[in-house]
Parts: structure tokens; sequence; C-alpha cells
């Protein structure tokens, strides 16, 4: 059986989940966001408040960048009955889609008791978002490439740069990347 390793809950923004990319994955190989600065993400660590709570299925969680769905599958959850709204909670999952919705399949809810950690997050949360260097188009095909290539159309989307088909076409000629296939590319 090969090595299990669970992956790092990464400290997001709601915003910056719903507006990642879904992969889903076949077989154990876990399904991950691919956030708009171009990070893989398969686990979430969020704080917010709860906004919405059905006490049984589902709730919503505002962090002040937007609203996302916390949904579980199983009934006897102990956390959505203990959580009224205006609850400032910590909630550590994996993001799933379903009919083009993001929302997060929970592991651990846990209501904060301290406000001051909600003030913390947004500190941590604005260290985090700090510019960074855009990657170039080669770094950026080389970071997506998960073995089989990458969608011509992702690295266009997710590159921010205007004439990126231009530069994909002058490296295909370089010979820096071939399409494995139609639409799909691979660093040599």
């Amino acid at each position: 059986m090969a090595d299990f390793k669970r992956q790092t809950a990464r400290i997001m923004y709601v915003r910056d989940l719903i507006n990642s990319t879904y992969t889903k994955q076949e077989g154990l190989k876990p399904n991950f966001l691919t956030t708009p600065r171009g990070d893989m993400v398969s686990r979430v660590n969020l704080m917010g408040v709860v906004v919405e709570n059905d006490s049984k299925r589902e709730m919503v969680v505002d962090d002040g960048s937007g609203k996302i769905i916390i949904r579980t599958f199983d009934e006897t959850s102990p956390w959505f009955p203990q959580l009224s709204i205006g609850d400032p909670v910590l909630v550590i999952g994996k993001p799933r889609e379903w009919n083009n919705e993001k929302y997060l399949l929970p592991e651990i809810i846990r209501k904060v008791t301290h406000t001051g950690w909600l003030s913390f997050r947004k500190r941590e949360l604005s260290s985090l978002a700090q510019p960074s260097k855009p990657l170039s188009l080669i770094e950026l095909i080389k970071k997506l490439d998960k073995g089989d290539g990458v969608d011509v159309q992702a690295v266009i989307d997710r590159s921010g740069i205007s004439d990126a088909e231009d530069r994909i076409h002058f490296l295909l000629e370089q010979g820096e990347v071939f399409e494995v296939k139609p639409g799909r590319i691979k660093l040599l």
C-alpha cells in the first residue's frame, strides 16, 4: 500500500476559493482547486461567521470576502446543531464542486470563542496576499503540468498576459514546448 500523506490545509479567503478552478481526479489522487495565483489546494482552512444554518446538513459561512456553503452528507453531524447564526467559526475541509457551485466538505468545524482570532486571521491573510512576481509562461506550464501536459486555454487564462497565445506559439516554434495532443502542451 502506498504511503498516505495528508495535504496541508491552506489558509484562504472565501473569494479565492470561489474564484478557483476545480479539478476532479480519478482514483486516490485528491481533487484540488487551482487558485487565481496558480496554487493547487486540496484542503482549506478558513475563518468566518455563520450567516445561515439549517442545523442538519448545510450552513453558510461569510469571511467578509464572500460566502461559502459548508455541506455534510452525514445525518448525524455534531457541528451544525451547536452553531447559531452570528457564531464565528474555524472550518477545515475539502473543496468540492457540484453544478458549478463550490462548497466545503468539513473535516473540522470549531466555534471561535475569542473574536480576536478573526482579526488575527485577517492580518495573516493580508500578509499572505502580498503581490508576488507573476510566473513566466514556462514556470506556469511547469507548475500546472501533472504529467499529462497542460490545457493551452488554462495557461492562457491563468497567465494574465495579453499576448499569451502568441507566446505559446513562439514556444512551440522554438521547441521549448510540444503538443502532447491537440490543445495540450508539455515542456521538453
